[in-house]
């Protein structure tokens, strides 16, 4: 799909955190209409397809609250401690 963003929509788009799309005629949305790998506008009379803008991915502290929420539950699975 084709990039139809303007400079001003591409500068806002670097600014969200998060997985964000956009339609051409109604702006971002966080909840399209997936289709197998296609995805549209979820507004009721709008058949466009929407383009990912930006994806929570490449969130810069994204992997950062992953490792975090994995090394907080994987305690869930420690031995349990040795009596002494």
């Amino acid at each position: 799909m084709e990039d139809f963003r303007n400079e001003d929509q591409r500068r806002s788009d670097r600014k969200l955190v998060g997985t964000w799309w956009r339609c051409p005629g109604h702006g971002v949305t966080d909840s399209p209409i997936l289709l197998s790998s296609v995805a549209y506008c979820p507004t009721d009379s709008c058949a466009a397809q929407v383009k990912l803008v930006h994806s929570a991915i490449n969130d810069p502290n994204a992997n950062a609250q992953a490792r975090s929420v994995w090394r907080k539950s994987s305690d869930l699975f420690l031995p349990p401690a040795e009596e002494a």
